[in-house]
């Protein structure tokens, strides 16, 4: 599988060509994941030139999708035929996976949500490394979670204290 990468009305669009299967799934994700930590955080995904899908295929879309998620921005998938959007339908990640029928479509979808939420639209990598990370621990939570960890790593109590 190969794919191309291209931006239509500042949306990035990734467009997949060949089979996406296990084999094929992890440079997919490679790339999904680099536009993320570019700042893309729009990205279509046209499925029209894919020619045989498989389950194993769809792992890179879901992570894509859910780190596109968790770093507050969207990956639409588009272009798929009605079997493959049916076969991404009974994997059961519709919460994750959004459709839309045409490249053209999803751009226009995704370009109405970038001008809702510009400041989202690129981020730069300074601000994607220098942003707390989502989950992170409330300040007054902090200075328990800190003693704990120095209580484990008091030396003499356990096998980190070891020394060869």
């Amino acid at each position: 599988m190969n794919f191309t990468m291209y931006v239509s009305e500042g949306i990035l669009v990734v467009g997949p060509r060949g089979t996406l299967d296990s084999r094929s799934t992890g440079p997919l994700c490679d790339a999904l994941v680099a536009a993320i930590r570019e700042g893309w955080r729009h990205v279509a995904v046209d499925l029209s030139a894919l020619d045989t899908l498989t389950r194993a295929g769809i792992r890179g879309l879901v992570v894509g999708a859910k780190l596109m998620q968790a770093a507050g921005g969207e990956l639409c998938l588009c272009g798929a035929t009605p079997d493959k959007e049916s076969f991404l339908t009974r994997a059961s990640f519709e919460h994750l996976l959004a459709f839309e029928p045409s490249i053209q479509v999803a751009v226009r979808a995704l370009s109405a949500a970038a001008a809702t939420h510009p400041s989202q639209m690129k981020v730069s990598m300074a601000e994607t490394l220098t942003r707390p990370a989502l989950g992170a621990a409330p300040d007054d939570l902090a200075p328990r979670l800190s003693a704990g960890c120095d209580r484990l790593a008091d030396p003499g109590t356990g096998p980190r204290s070891r020394v060869a």
